[in-house]
């Protein structure tokens, strides 16, 4: 079979198998899934903030000493 008897398939004009499709508002059918890895990315990069805010040493508590005279009724 030579090159030039080469003839397309019948369904030419469709987008191949897995080929993205827009919608109405040209966003694209896999934009629900970029959301959620985007969300989950800033829930990460939020963990890795506030364990790198408690590690840091701001988050520690006062101390200090606490006396209190307590009366105990052992009759």
């Amino acid at each position: 079979m030579a090159y030039s008897d080469f003839q397309p398939a019948a369904n030419a004009d469709r987008p191949a198998r897995g080929a993205r499709e827009k919608t109405i508002a040209g966003s694209g059918v896999h934009s629900m899934g970029r959301i959620i890895i985007l969300l989950f990315g800033l829930v990460f990069i939020g963990f890795l903030a506030l364990v790198g805010y408690a590690y840091s040493g701001l988050m520690q508590p006062e101390v200090r000493s606490v006396t209190q005279p307590v009366t105990l009724d052992a009759d």
